[in-house]
């Protein structure tokens, strides 16, 4: 498990250098209101994904193991074309997207989910190896796309941006589902309403919880355009994508962890001290990285993305305590969803949006981008609040146990010896 996570992490360590990468040259060639553009056409695109995720996303993690892959296989496609296309509809008659790439969200959306709900069966067969490879191949496709577009063709057009995600997306979705193809056994269609059930049980919980945590995430973005303008929402959004860039250890554990206890059912006694060890382990890495991100002065981030770009290092101040508390929620909200209680997620990520809508229409008007932070932070906070009180209730956990302490640190070298190169283990060969 812990080469997984090793791998994991630095696939992810990766796909965040190459996506800082990526908002760089975004945001030097178009500035901070084309950068704005583009954020509100990639949040219209993850919004649309998010709703497909009801039937087609991370419940099939769960599921796989337990029910027919071809029929979950069958429903969530099904699913996603449907929502692709009225969900572009209906984002762009409440004017949530730039009006002139209504048809370009729909088509990448779709595409979108297709692969992600590929990824999520290679996920649920535990096949960590090729799934970060498609993670990594992802963000690579859009880099590379990107570079030659802009300094070899020479063009600084968002249209390109978007031809780099088309690429992104298609080569994803194609090798995804060739790597999937011999899961996908669809017989006895009359049964596939059997399937129905679980999806929409589990997966229902689990999705309306990632599409509250989605707008407690997002939500400051939406209001700081409205009151202050694309210009602020396009710095804005640079401040958070680098604090958010922090989360990757949190991510990469919180992956492994999900689905290790997804398919370690009936062992509550496992999935406590595994949680306890990843939740130390995640925020003292996450603690380390942001203090490195906050010692940077203004004016490396002033040269990085440009001149448009003034008031990056105060987001990230604003957004700190945030996000060292959302780490640790990336822990506790898998310890949920893979011990089969999403509903505890669905409840914080309800009181984290009714926080952030609240804090967000009175601070936001009057404080523009620090509001917007401030906001966001305290939506984190009170999400993790709630996790870390509920965790510690059902795991019986005592604050000795969640406590860091010189013990752990030892427990934790030497359990990291094991993902050394001169580690004996057998690799993972089931690409």
């Amino acid at each position: 498990m812990l080469n997984k996570i090793a791998i994991t992490a630095l696939s992810r360590f990766f796909n965040a250098l190459l996506s800082f990468a990526i908002v760089a040259i975004a945001a030097r060639i178009f500035g901070a209101e084309g950068y704005g553009t583009i954020v509100l056409l990639i949040l219209g695109i993850t919004f649309i994904q998010l709703v497909n995720n009801f039937v087609g996303g991370s419940a099939l993690v769960y599921l796989v193991p337990r029910e027919r892959v071809g029929h979950l296989f069958l429903l969530s496609y099904v699913w996603a074309l449907i929502v692709a296309v009225i969900g572009a509809n209906l984002l762009f008659l409440f004017k949530l997207i730039p009006s002139e790439f209504q048809r370009e969200t729909m088509l990448l959306s779709l595409t979108s989910s297709w692969a992600s709900i590929n990824m999520m069966i290679i996920l649920g067969r535990e096949r960590i190896k090729l799934y970060n490879i498609l993670s990594v191949l992802q963000t690579l496709l859009i880099f590379c796309s990107i570079l030659y577009f802009v300094f070899i063709l020479k063009h600084n057009s968002i249209d390109y941006y978007i031809y780099a995600l088309y690429i992104a997306y298609l080569s994803t979705f194609l090798i995804s589902l060739i790597s999937i193809r011999t899961d996908i056994i669809i017989n006895d269609i009359s049964t596939i309403g059997n399937s129905i059930k679980p999806i929409l049980q589990y997966g229902g919980l689990i999705q309306l919880a990632n599409i509250l945590q989605f707008f407690n995430y997002r939500l400051s973005y939406y209001l700081l355009e409205k009151f202050s303008g694309k210009s602020e929402l396009g710095e804005f959004a640079i401040g958070v994508q680098l604090a958010e860039g922090i989360w990757i250890l949190a991510k990469s554990v919180a992956l492994v962890q999900y689905a290790r206890l997804s398919n370690e059912p009936d062992n509550p006694e496992y999935a406590k001290n595994t949680t306890l060890i990843f939740l130390k382990l995640t925020v003292s890495g996450t603690l380390i990285m942001l203090a490195v991100l906050l010692a940077l002065p203004q004016s490396v981030f002033t040269w990085i993305f440009g001149a448009d770009f003034t008031n990056v290092k105060s987001v990230i101040f604003i957004l700190s305590p945030g996000i060292l508390a959302l780490a640790a929620c990336n822990i506790l909200s898998h310890y949920f969803s893979g011990t089969g209680r999403p509903g505890f997620n669905t409840v914080s990520s309800a009181i984290g949006f009714a926080v952030v809508i609240i804090s967000g229409f009175i601070l936001i008007p009057g404080l523009g981008i620090v509001g917007a932070g401030l906001a966001t932070t305290l939506s984190h906070l009170s999400v993790f609040i709630y996790q870390a009180y509920w965790f510690k209730k059902i795991s019986k956990s005592t604050f000795k146990e969640i406590t860091f302490t010189a013990l752990d640190l030892k427990k934790m070298v030497k359990e990291l010896k094991a993902i050394l190169p001169d580690n004996k283990s057998t690799p993972e060969t089931n690409l």
